[in-house]
This record gives C-alpha cells, structure tokens and sequence, in this order.
C-alpha cells in the first residue's frame, strides 16, 4: 500500500506539473505581452489544450504586432502629409499676399498691375487644384493621375519662379543669381515647380542678409543637373531631414523622377544638387 501511494503521489506531481508549468509559464508571458512587450516569444512544446492554447496566444500575438506597425505607419503617413499640405498651401498663398501688397503700394504702375493680376490669378488656379486634389486624396483616388505625364521645358518655369521668389528674398535683401539652360525633362510639371520653389524658398529661407543665392540648371551626361547654394545663417541643418518639409518634399519629388539629391552642408554654405534624367 505505501509503495502504490508513493508511486501514485509520484505520477500525480508529474502530471501536475506537466500540465500546470507550461500553463504558469504562458501565464507569465501573456503579463509581459499585456505590458507591451509583444516581441517576447511564445515557445511552448506541448499536444494537449495548453499548446492550443499558446498556438492561439501566438496568432494573436502576431495580429497585434500587424496592427500596430499599421498604425505607426498610418500616423508617419498622417504627420508627413499634414506638413506636406500645409508647406505646399502655403507657397501659393505667399505669392498671392506679395502680389497683392505690390499692386496696392504701385497701382499706378500699370504694368505691374498687369503682371500681378496675371501671377495672382495663376497662383488662386494653383491653390485651387491643391484643394481639389485635397479632397480626391480625402475620398481616396489618385490626385496625380489628372495631370499627364510629358515633356517639360524647364527653363520658363524656372524663370517664373525666380521672378516670384525675388519677392520673397528682397525681404532679406538677398539676390538670387540664376544661370538655366534649356533642358527637357519627362515629369510632371506641378512636381517640377514644387521642386524649384522648395529648393529656392529653403535657400532663401536660410540665407544670411544681404547675400546672394545662386540658382544654376544645366545638361551635362545626359541629366539635367539642378544646383542651388547660399551662405547659410547657421550650422543646424544637416541632412534633408532636418532641412524642413520643404527638402522633404524635394527628395520625394526626385526619387518619383529616378533622380538623385545630394546635399553639402559646410560650415559656412549649404548646396543641394539634384541629377534628374532629361531628354
């Protein structure tokens, strides 16, 4: 009789704790999981209702881990879109305001009434299809897809943006001096204008008074070569993702055009060169 018990006292324990120590140690894990360590692993080994058990905790497991990067990607989509929306309405905008401040200090200049009636009407167009293209985006179609992809004489838009930016740099007393090439590139042509007035604005932006920005566009081994430098007012931005949403949004716009974007950041200068393939 004491040799059964003690053999039936030993198998008990050893059923017990077979059964009872993988379901402390899944315990135990699903604390950690419910603190927010879901890469703790879940490795138990066993057939019975535990090992469902920890199979199920798994999956799950796995779906929160899913969930989760979703929603870190869903909120770094959110915050690099509101900025890009708001630096992208805010160039229209700028040109607007200064237009109008010039007609109404020189509307007796009739052909400055002439031109900033002309700019002002094509930066409200502008700011328009931003707003249109807002709400497509908002109900999730493709605001892209309505301009076609074509052959872009860069030149001209870039002397139209030149011309507007020197607006904004008089205010800093800063003289944007341009040399640009006839060159053709396949692009679409808002992505080319949101390219060169970030450069531009960025230039301007960090630039000490007085001083001059150098904005030069030429060929060379078949890519459109996009040069712009200033003597910069401080040492704080160093990389494109420091520079503000307006490089941001310039190294987005460059890898859609297979281009390239470097960036020399010296102790007293700051250059962005951009390579583009043109036509």
């Amino acid at each position: 009789m004491l040799i059964i018990f003690i053999l039936f006292t030993v198998i008990t324990f050893y059923l017990t704790t077979r059964i009872t120590n993988p379901l402390y140690r899944l315990i135990n894990i699903v604390e950690r999981i419910s603190k927010g360590s879901y890469d703790t692993e879940i490795k138990i080994e066993s057939n019975d209702e535990v090992g469902i058990l920890a199979d199920k905790f798994k999956v799950m497991q796995d779906n929160i881990k899913e969930n989760l990067d979703t929603i870190k990607n869903l909120e770094l989509y959110r915050r690099d879109f509101f900025n890009n929306v708001t630096h992208e309405l805010k160039t229209p905008l700028t040109g607007i305001k200064l237009y109008s401040e010039l007609l109404e200090q020189n509307y007796n200049d009739t052909d400055l009434v002439i031109t900033a009636a002309d700019r002002i009407k094509n930066e409200s167009n502008r700011l328009y299809s931003l707003v249109e293209n807002l709400l497509e985006v908002s109900k999730g179609k493709l605001s892209e897809s309505q301009e076609d992809l074509n052959e872009i004489n860069i030149k001209p838009i870039a002397e139209t943006i030149v011309a507007d930016m020197r607006l904004i740099a008089s205010a800093k007393n800063i003289k944007i001096v341009y040399d640009i090439s006839d060159i053709h590139v396949r692009a679409y042509t808002n992505h080319i204008v949101q390219l060169l007035i970030n450069i531009i604005d960025n230039s301007i932006k960090y630039s000490l008074h007085e001083s001059n920005v150098y904005l030069s566009i030429f060929e060379k081994d078949s890519l459109c070569n996009i040069n712009i430098k200033n003597s910069k007012t401080n040492n704080n931005v160093s990389t494109s993702s420091g520079n503000g949403i307006g490089l941001f949004i310039v190294d987005s716009i460059v890898a859609k055009l297979n281009g390239n974007l470097i960036i020399n950041n010296t102790l007293n200068t700051f250059e962005v060169n951009i390579k583009i393939p043109c036509l």
